[in-house]
């Protein structure tokens, strides 16, 4: 939550989102693109942000190929650059994810098809709703999440359109805000219930 007070602007990125909702896809595979990339390619007046796992060139070649929107990369992207007709973001650098969160309406995070659900907690301290894969149950908060109607998991492509179109359509951030305010000092209710 105290990283979240912490984010810098990226002007680029808020003209490339030119006051439209936004889809921040994180720490993606190419098990998470196949779920995900048919409701990317219907998308309109939607910005989609995607900051995959992996930044090399065959990955972000990959992801570029499974998108029929107009893409362009975080690298070829400036202040002055006009991304008017662009719809897709993709995020060739790592280090800036956590100041992206800030622009997301809902995020998918990546991983529960593979090798491992990423990190939840960041874009919850944002306000923002998550969506992931199926493969969780090594990860209490993905189990926390669902209980609390802030974590959403898909098993397939249908599933992931029809949770990400309700979730653009309303407004939960007071929601996921006041679920992760709830959840603040951990550490100190622990020790106490150790020692008491």
């Amino acid at each position: 939550m105290q990283n979240s007070e912490k984010v810098s602007a990226f002007p680029s990125v808020e003209k490339f989102i030119d006051n439209k909702k936004c889809l921040l896809v994180c720490s993606s595979w190419s098990e998470d693109d196949s779920v995900i990339c048919s409701t990317l390619n219907k998308l309109k007046n939607t910005k989609v942000i995607i900051a995959p796992h992996e930044v090399h060139e065959s990955r972000i070649d990959a992801i570029q190929v499974s998108l029929t929107q107009k893409v362009i990369r975080l690298s070829d992207l400036n202040a002055s650059t006009n991304s008017e007709g662009f719809d897709v973001l993709i995020i060739d650098n790592i280090g800036i994810l956590m100041h992206l969160y800030q622009y997301a309406n809902v995020a998918y995070i990546g991983g529960a098809f593979g090798k491992g659900l990423h990190n939840i907690l960041e874009p919850a301290c944002f306000g923002v709703p998550v969506i992931f894969g199926n493969k969780y149950s090594k990860f209490p908060e993905a189990f926390q999440f669902l209980k609390a109607r802030i974590g959403h998991s898909v098993s397939n492509s249908q599933e992931f359109e029809l949770i990400f179109n309700e979730l653009m359509e309303g407004d939960c951030s007071a929601k996921v805000l006041a679920f992760m305010e709830s959840q603040k000092g951990a550490t100190t209710k622990i020790i106490k219930n150790i020692f008491n």
